[in-house]
């Protein structure tokens, strides 16, 4: 390109680019200053303790049917448009995926459904629905210590204890996937939380906020993004999980009731694989989670350098309060990111973070590819009514893979899977009938003219990366 242009002409390229660049960044950061607060604000509305609960990352929203993450948010659906096709066209566009979609390392089963997730979910309907998982070869879980407080991670360990046979009948290991940025006190354990502790009221049990119907009422989730705050969430979501290394070793953990032995040897000999930081997406938790040396952030980089993970990650709905964490540490800092609903067919806000993720190495871990369910049959759209222009939008879509004879949640997960920086995509999966939609729909192939028809629609911009011919095995 750099030949193609005579130096008045490279240099006003440059120059735009440069202005276009910072009007993007401020947008995408929420502005400066105070219009900063603004737009975290407006990305994450629900994030205080005593409010409303927060939007959830690990894709297990999208439920096939309701639920989901929010974008990053602040700004008219126009505007927010318009900065995304300015970016696409006054940047390196996004490498397309080429490599086959395999279920044992690229699809994640996000597991907030595991915790009854608005309905109750009897715990043999989750351990089946574990079970139907594995046996379509899907080895990779992820969870947290938020969802149901802990409940998902002790249904998902007991499930994967049950299962270890199972687990061994289809390649690869089983992977699993926490976050931190909450400690759970349980008072049925001897545990008070400290008296100036930053309670999250409304996600315990008995608020009208707390969407997990079956959370203990002797649990209380405290917030804290400091590096302990980090150890002491890792070490209690190892013994949910029952990943402690006594465990992983096949020894008989001290802490076992009589008679019961805790094992998960089917699982890699690093136990969890990787933490998220979690919702760290109002300022004061950002400040906290960034602080350096006993901040959330530096203390998982410790815990990897201890060897007791691999993985140092990221998991946040808000793409502003993403890229700038990772654009506020050294890289190598972030082996991964899970950004929730911000590249899905109805948006793409998360361009930003998409290239500067592939700039720095970083996977990303695609998740809210459902848009909160509405691409499924769903009519939530970020956690609330689907507004108008929403419907329209996927009754497009719907249109348009109507006429190709596909599914339009094929489409959707082929599309969240088309950048090739993202490595795996998530769908949070209830059921077992869930677990088989989503393995028929990846093996779905997409033909290439519906992209392009899309492009030429108005449904994707023009310089947005889609799919190849690939499908799942």
């Amino acid at each position: 390109m750099v030949r193609l242009l005579s130096p008045v002409g490279g240099g006003l390229f440059l120059a735009l680019l440069g202005v276009f660049g910072v009007a993007y960044r401020r947008r995408r950061n929420g502005g400066d200053n105070k219009n900063t607060r603004a737009g975290a604000r407006g990305g994450s509305r629900a994030h205080k303790g005593k409010g409303k609960p927060h939007k959830l990352s690990d894709g297990g929203g999208d439920g096939l049917k309701s639920g989901g993450s929010s974008s990053a948010g602040g700004g008219s659906s126009s505007f927010v448009e318009a900065r995304d096709n300015v970016a696409l066209q006054l940047t390196p566009a996004l490498k397309p995926r080429t490599a086959q979609i395999k279920l044992a390392t690229d699809v994640v089963m996000g597991c907030s459904t595991l915790a009854g997730m608005f309905t109750a979910l009897p715990e043999g309907d989750a351990v089946k629905t574990v079970e139907a998982a594995l046996l379509a070869g899907i080895k990779t879980f992820d969870t947290a210590p938020h969802y149901g407080l802990g409940l998902s991670e002790e249904r998902l360990g007991r499930a994967l204890a049950m299962l270890s046979t199972i687990a061994k009948l289809t390649p690869g290991k089983v992977q699993v996937w926490t976050k931190v940025g909450r400690v759970i006190y349980d008072s049925s354990r001897g545990e008070t939380a400290p008296k100036d502790a930053d309670v999250e009221h409304g996600n315990m049990a008995g608020n009208p906020g707390c969407i997990f119907p079956e959370t203990s009422k002797t649990r209380t989730p405290v917030l804290d993004y400091t590096a302990d705050g980090v150890r002491r969430s890792f070490h209690d979501s190892q013994r949910r999980l029952r990943l402690e290394p006594d465990n992983l070793s096949g020894k008989v953990s001290g802490r076992n009731s009589p008679g019961l032995v805790e094992r998960n040897v089917l699982l890699t000999d690093s136990g969890i694989v990787g933490v998220r930081v979690h919702d760290a997406e109002t300022e004061e938790r950002f400040a906290a989670a960034m602080k350096p040396g006993s901040g959330a952030v530096d203390g998982m980089v410790q815990l990897r350098k201890e060897g007791l993970l691999t993985n140092v990650s990221i998991g946040m709905n808000d793409a502003s309060y993403v890229l700038r964490m990772i654009e506020g540490k050294p890289n190598g800092t972030f082996n991964s990111v899970m950004l929730a609903g911000s590249w899905n067919l109805l948006d793409q806000s998360g361009l930003g973070v998409l290239k500067a993720c592939d700039a720095r190495n970083i996977e990303v871990h695609n998740a809210g590819v459902f848009a909160s369910g509405l691409l499924v049959g769903g009519s939530t759209y970020r956690y609330s009514k689907a507004p108008p222009e929403m419907v329209a939008k996927t009754e497009r879509w719907g249109k348009l893979a109507a006429k190709f004879a596909v599914p339009l949640p094929a489409v959707a997960l082929h599309f969240a899977f088309a950048p090739a920086v993202v490595s795996k995509v998530a769908v949070g999966l209830k059921t077992p009938a869930e677990v088989e939609s989503t393995k028929r729909w990846l093996s779905t192939a997409i033909p290439a003219a519906l992209w392009s028809e899309a492009k030429t629609a108005g449904l994707l911009d023009a310089a947005c990366p889609t799919p190849g011919s690939i499908h799942a095995r």
